[in-house]
């Protein structure tokens, strides 16, 4: 087992390593940090910091490899089908996550509606339920909640 301290003495040499590559991208390197300081508070979801530190990163393999040594395995991002995200899905990927963490700070007090919703957006990624099915829920679960509800029909797919 490894030692907490060696732990840290790790995330400090990885977090130089970042501030190195992300020089000329502060903003990057700010909401890097910003995601690793509420994740650490336990305000960011291990799988939403994940998709932002995947986003930042933008397939620099590097970096990418040195946060999935800090992951558990069924969190570790691949490194060979890393595709960034091009930079008209930009804007609409940090409104997701803006969005995910409103459901998540509206639901606070009881956790069991965001893992519920988590739950949801994941069976409709693997392919497990349609469009419809994943519609009809998120209706049901965000039932006294009209703003959640209108503003996660900004999210589907068009294009289905």
């Amino acid at each position: 087992m490894v030692s907490p301290r060696r732990v840290k003495s790790k995330a400090h040499e990885y977090l130089k390593v970042v501030k190195d590559k992300l020089q000329n991208r502060r903003d990057d390197y700010i909401k890097f940090l910003e995601a690793m300081t509420d994740f650490t508070a336990q305000r960011m979801d291990p799988y939403i910091v994940r998709l932002v530190v995947k986003d930042l990163f933008k397939g620099d393999k590097e970096l990418l490899s040195g946060f999935n040594a800090f992951l558990p395995k069924e969190l570790m991002i691949e490194l060979d089908d890393e595709q960034p995200i091009p930079p008209t899905m930009a804007d609409e990927f940090w409104k997701a996550i803006d969005y995910i963490m409103k459901v998540k700070e509206t639901f606070q007090d009881d956790d069991r509606i965001y893992k519920s919703f988590m739950n949801i957006l994941d069976m409709f990624k693997k392919k497990e339920k349609s469009l419809d099915e994943i519609c009809n829920e998120v209706t049901i679960l965000f039932r006294n909640h009209h703003d959640l509800r209108v503003e996660f029909y900004h999210f589907l797919p068009r294009n289905l």
